[in-house]
This record gives C-alpha cells, sequence and structure tokens, in this order.
C-alpha cells in the first residue's frame, strides 16, 4: 500500500511538473539587465526553428549558459516579456477567468477563433466584443485583420489596442477595473472606402441592434457634429464620435457599453 501512494505521489508531481509553466519560472529569476541576452537567445532559437517543434533556447547569464526547451506559447511569452508587454503573475497577482490564467485565458480565446496575429500581454477579461465584431465585419463583406494585438494594464483598465495599417487605423478595447462599462473604438483614415459601414457595424455589434438602426444613429452623430464631435448617451450606452474631414483625415467612434 505504501508503495502504491509512494507511486501514485510520484504521478501526480510528474503531471504537474509537466503542466508548470517553465516561462513564468523564468521570468520570475530573470532582470531588466537579461533582457537583451534573452532576446538574443530568442532571435538565435527562432533562426533554426522548424515549424511544429519546440524551441530550443539558450540563455547564458553570470552563472553560465542554460539550454531551455520552449513551447510555441511560452516563447511568445518571453518574447513579449523581452518588449515589456508581459509581467509573470505572482500567486497573489493572479486572476481567473473559469480557473484559467490570464495568459491561458488569452491564448484560449486567440486559438478558439483561429487568430494568427501575436498577441503582446495577457488578460483574463472577456475579449469577445473584439472577435465579435471582427466576424460581424467579415460576414457582410469588410475584412479587417489586426498585425497584432497589445495588451495593457492600467490602474483603472485593461487597455488592448491594435494598430491596423497606419496610426489613423487602430482598433482598441477598454474594459474597466470596476466593472461598470467597457467600450469599444474604431478609427479609420477617410480615404478607407467602407468607412461609413464598418462604423456602423461596430454600432450593431456592440449594441445587439439591427443595422438600419445603427444606420439611423450613425448619421444623427454626423449631422450633429459640433468642433468635429457628437455624442448620443442613454442609461445603457454612450456613442462618441470625431471626424476630422480634411484631405488625409479620418474618422473615428467609440461605442461604450454600461455594466448595471
Amino acid at each position: 500500500m505504501k508503495k502504491l501512494a509512494a507511486f501514485v505521489l510520484l504521478i501526480c508531481i510528474i503531471c504537474a511538473s509537466a503542466n508548470a509553466d517553465q516561462a513564468d519560472d523564468l521570468i520570475a529569476t530573470l532582470s531588466e539587465t537579461d533582457r537583451a541576452s534573452v532576446y538574443i537567445a530568442l532571435t538565435n532559437a527562432n533562426l533554426t526553428h522548424k515549424e511544429g517543434n519546440p524551441y530550443i533556447i539558450k540563455i547564458r547569464s553570470r552563472e553560465g549558459t542554460a539550454e531551455y526547451t520552449f513551447t510555441e506559447e511560452e516563447y511568445e511569452k518571453l518574447k513579449a516579456w523581452c518588449n515589456g508587454d508581459y509581467k509573470a503573475p505572482s500567486s497573489e497577482e493572479q486572476s481567473f477567468s473559469d480557473g484559467l490564467s490570464d495568459w491561458e485565458a488569452t491564448n484560449k480565446w486567440k486559438q478558439e477563433h483561429g487568430y494568427d496575429f501575436p498577441i503582446y500581454g495577457a488578460t483574463s477579461v472577456d475579449l469577445s466584443p473584439i472577435s465579435d465584431y471582427l466576424t460581424l465585419l467579415s460576414e457582410n463583406g469588410i475584412y479587417i485583420t489586426l498585425p497584432e494585438l497589445g495588451i495593457t494594464h492600467r490602474d483603472d483598465c485593461e487597455w488592448i489596442y491594435s494598430t491596423i495599417s497606419d496610426p489613423d487605423f487602430y482598433m482598441r478595447y477598454m474594459y474597466y477595473n470596476d466593472g461598470s462599462k467597457y467600450n469599444l473604438s474604431l478609427q479609420v483614415p477617410m480615404s478607407y472606402r467602407p468607412q461609413y459601414e464598418a462604423l456602423a457595424y461596430l454600432i450593431v455589434s456592440m449594441l445587439g441592434i439591427e443595422y438600419q438602426e445603427a444606420d439611423d444613429l450613425l448619421y444623427s452623430l454626423q449631422y450633429n457634429v459640433i468642433d468635429h464631435t457628437s455624442s448620443i448617451e442613454t442609461d445603457d450606452y454612450a456613442l462618441d464620435y470625431f471626424e476630422n474631414a480634411k484631405i488625409g483625415g479620418f474618422l473615428a467612434l467609440t461605442v461604450t457599453k454600461f455594466i448595471k
């Protein structure tokens, strides 16, 4: 019986080790001065990496050279850390979504939707407003591809951002930490052909209304612009519109949902 108990304990230890996140464990031991050497190691590993295989990474430090075998997820996490976009959570700081850590929740969302763009940082907040909107656009013949997604933890909110093509074409998602509201913004250049439809579908996606109703709201916003801006606010939502209609200008819309 004792041998059986010891064997079961050994299996549990092995399983726990297999599920451990090496990247978080390593990051917890690193300092700012290690970023350069880790970045070089990641770059070298990527040069010899074959798709589908783990990343073999050799990191030099004052204690010598250590070799690690990382999954693609762990590799991306280390790369995000090198760029200053990720910090390994402490046991007290870890947050969970359905029992998942920030990193697990973010990657689950990414995999479920088949996104191949890199994500720098991680969060356990609901990212479905982003994926719902991108899906709705695609279903209506408007294809916006995010080149990357950056996630930053701020004092008051999660700040999630992607520059789609140039400084005037971006998407921003903000979820407030007090649980009071969240919003999704899109700014498009005046040269972007489906500019009006993309903004109207943002209202459809966020408010769950028909296109015609969203069209009426957007028309009202544009009709009532004063000093480049206009807004509509109810107990349930707020719409904030901004336009710079000169040549090379842009249009921007933020849709905020209030959580009751």
